[in-house]
């Protein structure tokens, strides 16, 4: 990591993020401050930069407003001016409005002197205090303009937050008798001024030791308050996180109270280092620092360029931690943020790893490339591997080498290669002295704009299979792998190609001789170097050959490959899936506490100071986190069938969270009970176990069930348009799976029970069947009564044709004859329920074989929502129950029923909707026909069906629990009702041959296409210039092959900044840059010049006694010499030449400004 000391202004604080230093004025006793300040901290409100700062003795705060105009020239002129701030001297604990106290005087609870903590919610800007008893003391402000008590122009002020009260009595609970009302002020125009609140549940701090952020809810609306604080007799971080009230204030209404009536923190973390395996405490030695931050992913737009997408949000925390040995170093702690606003949980000891910060890799454009030396070792002439980082950074137009020989030795001599085609494919192959040998993976597996990890070996020992090609650490399909032959031996010479080259960027390569049956490292490239002290400058190889290679074009620039180095430190998933990873920067040297801030360039930035040097303070440094993520995504594959023709497409799996941690994910997908269902296992490789049973295979239904689409409510009217995909994530309903074919295709009816707790689903077959119609016969278990009977069921003359089969059972069909009340071993009656709307709903009723005189009676309850319900039955002598002043509601009915003591006898279902049981004398509900058990029933195809499907005779097929949905973590198990919280799933491609796709077993886990990629801590290059003086300069040497890419004819743009050193004599025309060359590959005749130069020109010369009173508009003729007299250029500026009014500046006295 690169420190730097050049202020970085690319950063905001809003929303709860102070902003970062800004640079202030020279203090003047017209502002009311005397000697210098201390503690500054400014924070960005509203767009408005303020400066806030203690008085150099003393609690006094003063503030300073940085108040930009859109005619600002110079921001620094700008500032107001320090003027006091007024800090109300009464005093409130947080959560209870009721006590107010004076303390005008500071003699209950006192201001500590220790450093402030600013935050803006854009509406209140907040100051956040340490009390002299070690608590938060929190103030609210309104930013706004007045004009002075002089009168002029209003200028920006804070006050203090006004409240309500009672007016005359002042207090916010009891008025002053009855005629007292509330309002901000008193009867005598004094405002109520809202106290100083104390937060006692934050305790124990010493030196101004916490952070306050303000997060958003994700789930919703409103924020939630952080604190984070350091425990100073615990050595402990205490975070406490409370929703914010309608004021914007911490709300502790609902929050637990410990023994004692405290507020114990939310989480209490210690910090220990692992270093190799050893834990060793770190004391915190400093103030924490916390922003809110958001990974950004890159996607691609509909015109085909990179756009950088904010995804999720997460909080970084940095905590200067002191280790045993003494040495000071910063912890960082990199916090995912629930849906809910609250932090993703830590253990109470939390191990942190050191932290690298992101490793270089080569950036390749069009033409560059690396000369690699004559060396016997890179010459293989038997089994050989290769493995390499890739990220190509644009579209693949032509086929580009990763690394090759000498391409004048021609393709039956090549030496062993390896590149990218222009179909994105990897392809690999050499010649064997007479023939050329080649394989490429069967399909694309390079991604453009994703990095990707390719291992290419040849084995000339294996009997078949001697190619093969691991992408992201699984092997994929190989063409032409089969291949026994022998390099001829010509040496590997280039890594890329000046034509026919890599364009994107090059993490690490690395060779292997493995022609004696052990791999020997012949080349080992990590591309994260490159001495320009070498002419041409080299690159150095890691291996024993010290085969450094020769830089032509490729540059160094900070790599996001996910390779193994630490730059997140060690990484904790919670029970919800939050994950988190907490690490000591390996490369900060602090000297105290460290300032974060979210940065609107993307980047987090970590300013610190350095260590002291000698009696001379540390540098002033920072640190940059990249935040840009990606997702881990892996790929598998459907069929789609039509006749005798088969096509195949993907099936893409998206990780649900950015991060590398999920690159250790494995996605199977494996046969169920029933041929139409898969069994979908993914594992996060750090503790959480998704296992989804019964998905169905058909493409759509399996993205839908797993991305939380589908439903388990048979009843909702998407479901019942066939509009919803039914997936049973509790293991509820037992089903049964029906076989239907056509002569394309075949696939399978479920039949299930709508109501399972109440009678479940044993059986459904189909017999007596004809050309057009069959008969189904269904069993059900009912275990509620009395010796579990089996009720058996039938429907006669349903159709064959699977589309009419399921309109008729789900008593849809028109035509088809419902009347039968005697199609079961039990019946069901109606009673009759009324909703809102007077819209007659039907509460059913069913009572087995045996069970005779059933009656219901209705009453009115205490309320004419309530009702008396008797029931009475003959069951082997007469059964009653009364339910007495019970709710009218069906569903509340329904309940009591099956919950009374005839349940034994009887059982009561509705359609779950608000609908009111009607008063009524003692009768019998009456019978329901086939249109009932349509209600009772629910039957779906698992797929889309072919026109010509049909239903077959078929044995009663057991039911049984096909689907369930479960999530295994930390020792328990839950369900999933809400889609996968590990994946999502997509489509990549459709079928277009008219059959239905269904998604295939993998062959092992499914392929991890992209690797994702974590954020992390970037190296910053130095900012380096060359110096020239008019006799030295830098030479492009023509004969090299990228000097071509300079070779452009006709119009071009050249930028460069440059600095004069001084003045030029007359008529000279300094040239920065030249470039001549006759012709070019593309226009072999045509000569090619251009060139970038200077050109003197008058300016205004100042000195430290100028001054400009006016702005001034010049034009070019009035700094001619002749205008202004030769040899001095100076004249005198008048009213002739003012364009308008501005205010006196002072004069600039650098002369390289003159």
């Amino acid at each position: 990591m690169s420190a730097q000391t050049v202020f970085d202004t690319a950063h905001t604080r809003q929303s709860g993020h102070a902003s970062a230093p800004h640079p202030l004025p020279e203090l003047t006793a017209t502002s009311g401050v005397h000697g210098l300040l201390r503690q500054v901290a400014t924070v960005d409100h509203q767009g408005t930069v303020i400066a806030f700062a203690r008085a150099a003795t003393g609690p006094d705060l003063f503030y300073n407003v940085l108040d930009l105009k859109v005619s600002t020239a110079v921001d620094n002129l700008e500032w107001t001016g320090f003027v006091k701030l007024d800090v109300p001297t009464q005093l409130r604990p947080a959560g209870s409005g009721i006590v107010t106290v004076g303390d005008t005087n500071g003699t209950i609870l006192a201001v500590a002197e220790a450093p402030l903590v600013l935050v803006s919610d854009e509406k209140y800007l907040y100051l956040l205090q340490q009390s002299s008893r070690g608590t938060v003391l929190l103030n609210r402000f309104m930013f706004k303009r007045a004009v002075p008590a002089g009168g002029g122009v209003a200028v920006p002020v804070l006050e203090p937050v006004w409240e309500v009260r009672f007016q005359r009595s002042g207090k916010e609970d009891i008025p002053d008798g009855p005629r007292d009302t509330q309002g901000y002020t008193a009867p005598d125009g004094t405002p109520f001024i809202e106290p100083t609140i104390e937060l006692p549940m934050i305790k124990n701090l010493t030196d101004g030791r916490f952070d306050a952020l303000i997060l958003p809810n994700q789930s919703g609306t409103g924020t939630r308050w952080q604190f984070v604080a350091v425990n100073a007799p615990n050595g402990t971080l205490d975070l406490f996180s409370f929703p914010a009230d309608e004021n914007g204030l911490p709300d502790l209404a609902g929050v637990k109270l410990a023994e004692g009536g405290t507020i114990d923190p939310d989480a209490t973390i210690a910090l220990t280092l692992d270093q190799d395996g050893a834990q060793i405490p770190l004391d915190l030695a400093g103030r924490p620092s916390a922003t809110l931050y958001t990974l950004r992913e890159r996607v691609k737009a509909t015109s085909g360029s990179d756009l950088l997408l904010k995804r999720s949000a997460r909080v970084m925390l940095a905590q200067p931690v002191r280790r045993t040995d003494g040495a000071l170093q910063i912890a960082t702690l990199d916090l995912a943020l629930g849906t809910g606003g609250r932090l993703a949980r830590l253990p109470e000891t939390t191990s942190a790893s050191l932290v690298q910060p992101a490793n270089d890799a080569l950036q390749f454009a069009n033409a560059a490339y690396l000369q690699l030396p004559a060396s016997p070792a890179l010459a293989l002439k038997g089994s050989y591997r290769a493995e390499f980082w890739l990220y190509p950074s644009s579209a693949v137009t032509t086929d580009q080498y990763i690394f090759r020989g000498d391409p004048a030795n021609g393709a039956a001599n090549a030496a062993a290669y390896v590149m990218i085609t222009r179909d994105l494919r990897v392809a690999t192959g050499f010649g064997t002295g007479s023939d050329a040998v080649s394989a490429s993976t069967t399909a694309a597996v390079i991604t453009p704009g994703q990095w990707v990890h390719v291992q290419v070996s040849y084995d000339t020992a294996a009997a078949r299979g001697n190619f093969t090609v691991l992408v992201n650490g699984r092997p994929v399909a190989v063409t032409g792998a089969d291949n026994t032959a022998l390099p001829a031996g010509q040496p590997i010479t280039t890594i890329s190609g000046s034509h026919d080259g890599i364009v994107g960027i090059l993490d690490g390569l690395r060779l292997w001789d493995v022609s004696s049956g052990t791999a020997v490292p012949v080349g080992d490239w990590p591309f994260d170097q490159i001495d320009y002290d070498a002419s041409p400058p080299i690159t150095p190889d890691q291996s024993t050959n010290h085969n450094d290679a020769a830089v032509h074009g490729a540059v160094l620039v900070s790599s996001t490959a996910p390779i193994s180095t630490d730059t997140a430190g060690t990484l904790y998933v919670d029970a919800d899936g939050l994950a988190s990873y907490a690490g000591v920067l390996s490369f900060a040297e602090p000297g105290g506490s460290p300032s974060l801030f979210t940065g609107s360039d993307g980047l987090v930035h970590l300013y610190y100071a350095g260590l002291p040097d000698g009696d001379r303070d540390g540098l002033f440094c920072v640190a940059q986190y990249d935040a840009e993520s990606a997702r881990a995504v892996w790929q598998s594959g459907w069929t789609a069938t039509a006749g005798p023709a088969a096509q195949t497409g993907t099936l893409q799996l998206t990780a649900a969270r950015s991060g590398t941690f999920m690159n250790a994910a494995t996605i199977t997908i494996q046969p169920a009970d029933g041929a139409a269902l898969c069994t979908v296992g993914i594992d996060d490789g750090h503790g959480r176990v998704e296992t989804w049973r019964g998905v169905p295979r058909s493409l759509d239904r399996f993205v839908a069930v797993l991305n939380g689409t589908a439903t388990s409510d048979l009843f909702t009217p998407l479901f019942r348009s066939g509009g919803a995909t039914f997936y049973d994530c509790t293991g509820s309903y037992a089903q049964s799976q029906m076989a239907v074919s056509s002569p394309d295709t075949s696939s399978v009816l479920s039949v299930l029970s709508r109501f399972p707790a109440v009678m479940q689903l044993a059986s459904a077959g189909i017999d007596t069947v004809t050309d057009t119609t069959c008969t189904v016969r269904l069993t059900f278990t009912v275990p509620q009564w009395t010796g579990a009977p089996t009720v058996t069921q039938s429907w006669p003359e349903v159709s064959v044709f699977a589309a009419t089969f399921l309109q008729q059972l789900g008593g849809i069909a028109p035509g088809y004859d419902y009347s039968d009340t005697t199609s079961a071993s039990a019946s069901v009656h109606g009673l009759a329920t009324v909703d809102a709307a007077n819209t007659t709903h039907d509460l059913l009723l069913l009572t087995p074989a045996g069970v005779a005189d059933l009656k219901v009676a209705i009453e009115a309850g205490s309320r004419s929502d309530r009702c008396t319900i008797q029931l009475s039955l003959d069951a082997n002598g007469p059964k009653t129950v009364e339910l007495r002043d019970i709710s009218r509601d069906q569903v509340a009915v329904a309940a009591a029923i099956n919950a009374s003591t005839l349940s034994l006898y009887v059982l009561a279902v509705t359609d779950g909707l608000s609908a009111a049981a009607l008063d009524q004398p003692a009768a019998t509900p009456p019978v329901r026909d086939l249109r009932a058990w349509a209600f009772l029933i629910a039957a779906f195809a698992e797929e889309r069906l072919a026109p010509n499907a049909r239903v077959t005779q078929q044995d009663p097929v057991p039911a049984a629990i096909l689907q369930s949905a479960q999530l295994a973590s930390g020792g328990k198990t839950t369900t999933l009702s809400a889609g996968s919280t590990l994946v999502r799933a997509l489509a990549a491609s459709e079928p277009s041959n008219g059959g239905v796709a269904l998604v295939d077993n993998t062959t092992g886990p499914a392929t991890l296409s992209t690797a994702a990629i974590n954020g992390g801590w970037v190296r910053v290059s130095p900012h380096k210039a060359i110096a020239v003086n008019g006799a030295n300069g830098v030479v492009w040497d023509m004969a090299a092959p990228t000097s071509e890419t300079l070779a452009l004819p006709g119009d071009i743009t050249v930028e460069a900044w440059c600095k004069p050193a001084g003045a030029t004599p007359a008529g000279a025309r300094p040239r920065l840059v030249g470039y001549h060359r006759a012709g070019s590959p593309d226009f072999p005749d045509q000569p090619i010049q251009w060139a970038l130069g200077l050109q003197p020109a008058p300016s205004l010369n100042f000195t430290d006694s100028t001054a400009i009173n006016g702005s001034y508009d010049l034009d070019g003729t009035d700094c001619t010499p002749a205008a202004v007299g030769v040899p001095d250029w100076h004249r005198r500026l008048g009213p002739a030449h003012a364009a308008g009014h501005g205010r006196r500046q002072p004069a600039v006295s650098d002369p390289e400004r003159q």
